[in-house]
């Protein structure tokens, strides 16, 4: 049920045509009685007309595959997809996760799969979380009893950004599943069904405010679901809340913050000569502007700062070392100890992130930070950097974000 006209469920208002087939070697084969299928066959959706808006989904076989090389690129798994052609026609034949070929190749084995609404004991009415359905929450809390815990946990909360980074509004309780393992232990399945709604923005379709997650995130005041008003603190606060580490949080968000921008370029040099423009585009478009909430370090608990080290001291070298983490992007470290247990030493210059909880109180700043230079809210990370040339030799400073 659809509470509001500009409840858009872009991927949960249509019936899409698909169907089941048995690829045998390089031949398609249509299944007789009870043989498995091993890819699942999705024709384009094409147009949805709704009160306010008339949606163009007659490249959804492109976005999708699109979507697809993107989360495998970012390291998420999800299954082997290719666009076939009969014809003019284009369909997405995706690889089935729930079959596997015996050791001979000689029986196809159906794997024991549930999604989560299945999982619950929910009908498929409730699959959204605005109508009573499982959220991050419930759903986390479920994998803790994953035989991979801290991996299903960790991918589950990384897809969510990535949900988010991409503008896909379709991942309800049905499109997370979980194989059933014997003796009744189980684990995540990759992720399946995603497809971006940002190639649908515009002209007869929906405004981007119209946009929302289908698991919200925890925010100040209740959950926040709509896409362009979700920010990395919501991600860190939800984790907060589920008690899942902050610093598997952080990573990720850093992970995604660094990798974006050439997993983007590796997926466009990978696509077929003949694949829509406007669909890559719109996602690159999109994803690159949500990036930038990453990339300009909006999460309230980061602080940054630059520390100086002597460079004839060997030894305050190595300890300065041993306590920052390299994350990969350029000058960006995560230091291991609180600012507190910071030393500051004098000669080149080292930036950083330091990592806490909560921002720390001016007067609570130990020697030697106390008499820090201090750049406060509400600069902008560039506009801060951009006074380093102000700053005296060997003098501590530290920028807040």
């Amino acid at each position: 049920m659809i509470r509001e006209e500009n409840d858009f469920r872009i991927l949960g208002c249509w019936r899409e045509e698909k169907t089941a087939l048995l690829r045998i070697g390089n031949d398609w084969c249509i299944p007789k009685g009870i043989t498995p299928t091993t890819h699942i066959i999705k024709l384009p959706i094409g147009e949805i007309r709704q009160p306010n808006a008339t949606l163009d989904l007659s490249q959804s076989v492109d976005n999708e595959y699109y979507c697809l090389l993107l989360a495998k690129e970012l390291g998420l798994n999800v299954p082997d997809a290719e666009i076939i052609k009969a014809g003019r026609v284009r369909a997405l034949a995706v690889e089935r996760f729930d079959r596997r070929w015996n050791t001979e190749r000689t029986v196809l084995l159906r794997l024991p799969q549930e999604d989560m609404c299945q999982t619950f004991g929910l009908p498929s009415s409730v699959k959204y979380e605005s109508d009573g359905g499982p959220g991050i929450a419930r759903i986390m809390a479920f994998l803790m009893g994953s035989s991979e815990a801290l991996r299903d946990r960790y991918d589950f909360m990384k897809f969510q950004v990535f949900q988010w980074l991409i503008g896909a509004t379709d991942g309800h309780a049905k499109n997370f599943s979980v194989f059933i393992q014997a003796g009744g232990s189980y684990r995540l399945t990759p992720f399946y069904d995603i497809i971006s709604a940002f190639p649908v923005l515009g002209g007869t379709g929906i405004h981007i405010s119209d946009l929302k997650l289908a698991m919200g995130l925890n925010a100040s005041k209740g959950k926040k679901t709509a896409i362009d008003k979700i920010y990395p603190r919501h991600f860190l606060a939800t984790a907060k809340v589920l008690r899942f580490p902050e610093v598997q949080m952080h990573e990720i968000l850093s992970d995604f913050a660094r990798m974006i921008p050439a997993a983007l370029d590796n997926v466009k040099t990978s696509l077929p000569t003949d694949f829509p423009e406007n669909v890559v585009t719109a996602v690159e478009t999109n994803v690159l502007r949500l990036h930038g909430r990453l990339s300009e370090n909006t999460v309230v608990s980061e602080i940054w700062g630059l520390v100086v080290v002597n460079e004839h001291d060997n030894h305050d070298r190595q300890r300065l070392d041993s306590s920052l983490v390299y994350t990969g992007a350029h000058n960006v470290y995560y230091v291991k100890s609180c600012l507190s247990d910071a030393k500051c030493f004098s000669g080149s210059r080292y930036s950083f992130r330091v990592q806490e909880l909560k921002p720390l109180l001016f007067h609570n700043w130990p020697v030697p930070w106390r008499n820090s230079l201090v750049i406060p809210c509400p600069m902008l990370r560039a506009q801060c950097l951009s006074h380093r040339h102000c700053i005296r030799k060997h003098q501590r400073v530290l920028l807040l974000i």
